[in-house]
């Protein structure tokens, strides 16, 4: 009888870990009432610089931060200020000290500039694994089977926390040390 409390105990703490695994694994998007997509948009002010410095400052940094250099400019116009480009980025998670790759979600990203201030919009996101499976996969879907419920949370997790990362770069690169004085 022993044998089996201890199992017991062993499968309530083990369903404990799991429930509050998926609960922290919980990823809200944010969705757009206008399309009904997934959308980042956010309005940054940078006092006292002109479009075509702000227009210039994201092409920087665009083509810092996306490895082509063609997807970089993919649409750019300086006399309206906008920048339009398709990138993605890699997912990994950390599970029990391991580093595995969930593969890539794909974006656009579009920056609107007008003087003293711009605007992001990250919009349009598809996951993609890199194996072949079957892909791409909107990231607003459900998954109903608890293996890939799990995953796939981690996925949106991780997408967020980069999609967020993304945005912080692009203000912390749209800025200079006289922006800041």
């Amino acid at each position: 009888m022993i044998y089996f409390s201890e199992m017991k105990r062993l499968l309530l703490s083990i369903s404990i870990v799991l429930t509050s695994v998926l609960a922290y694994g919980q990823a809200e998007f944010p969705i757009s009432q206008e399309t009904g997509k997934i959308e980042y948009s956010k309005v940054i002010s940078v006092p006292e610089t002109g479009k075509g410095e702000l227009f210039e400052r994201a092409k920087l940094w665009l083509a810092a931060k996306i490895v082509s250099a063609k997807a970089a400019q993919e649409y750019s116009n300086p006399e309206t200020g906008r920048i339009f480009s398709k990138t993605s980025v890699r997912i990994y998670d950390e599970v029990s000290g391991m580093h595995r790759e969930l593969g890539r979600t794909d974006f656009t990203i579009e920056i609107n500039c007008k003087d003293n201030r711009y605007r992001v919009i990250l919009t349009d996101f598809e996951h993609s694994f890199d194996n072949g499976s079957p892909s791409p996969v909107d990231l607003r879907k459900e998954k109903s089977r608890p293996i890939m419920k799990g995953w796939w949370l981690a996925i949106k997790r991780e997408t967020k926390s980069e999609i967020l990362g993304v945005i912080e770069s692009l203000e912390k690169g749209m800025v200079t040390e006289a922006d800041d004085e």
